[in-house]
């Protein structure tokens, strides 16, 4: 299931790239996600190590975190940018949070913070500012998690080729708010 996260928000951010939609302003909502330099690791070598390390990252947990971002995404009042330089925080972030909402036992922010490489304060400060977002709403509705469940389930039985098409097409309503869809 990280391999096909991992690819529906590449194609998100290369979609938003083709577009010119990257917003690399210093906007100060984004300031806590944003690194200052892209990280060298892909998004999906990322995952892989989230869930090598993070043993209780559940195949649930990384769907509620990807829904996680994006209300984080498309918050008609304080949206974050989905892009290369917040993607890894983003993710960091929202994982803990579904990990901590969805599972009995997990793992603490500290070792959270040791595999995102990220310092602890840093993870604490992204944790608030991230609850803050979604305004603490960690529930989701079971008919949303079964959509998304067996889209992206879809997505992953597809060849790669079909794969990257499809999830090319996935960000057009996952990550649209209002705001952007009127432009």
């Amino acid at each position: 299931m990280h391999t096909v996260i991992a690819h529906v928000l590449d194609a998100h951010i290369e979609r938003a790239n083709d577009m010119n939609d990257v917003d690399e302003t210093n906007k100060a909502t984004d300031l806590c996600f944003r690194s200052a330099e892209v990280p060298d690791i892909s998004v999906k070598a990322y995952l892989a190590r989230i869930v090598k390390y993070l043993p209780n990252t559940t195949d649930d947990c990384l769907l509620v975190a990807l829904m996680y971002v994006q209300r984080m995404t498309t918050s008609r009042s304080r949206s974050i940018s989905l892009n290369r330089w917040t993607v890894h925080r983003l993710l960091l972030a929202s994982i803990l949070i579904a990990t901590k909402y969805m599972e009995d036992e997990h793992m603490n922010n500290e070792t959270f913070a040791i595999v995102g490489g990220i310092s602890l304060s840093e993870l604490n400060g992204l944790e608030r500012v991230f609850l803050t977002h979604i305004d603490y709403n960690c529930g989701v509705a079971p008919s949303e998690h079964a959509a998304i469940w067996e889209l992206l389930c879809q997505i992953g039985n597809h060849e790669l080729e079909t794969l990257m098409s499809m999830c090319r097409a996935l960000p057009s309503w996952i990550f649209v708010n209002e705001t952007t869809a009127n432009k």
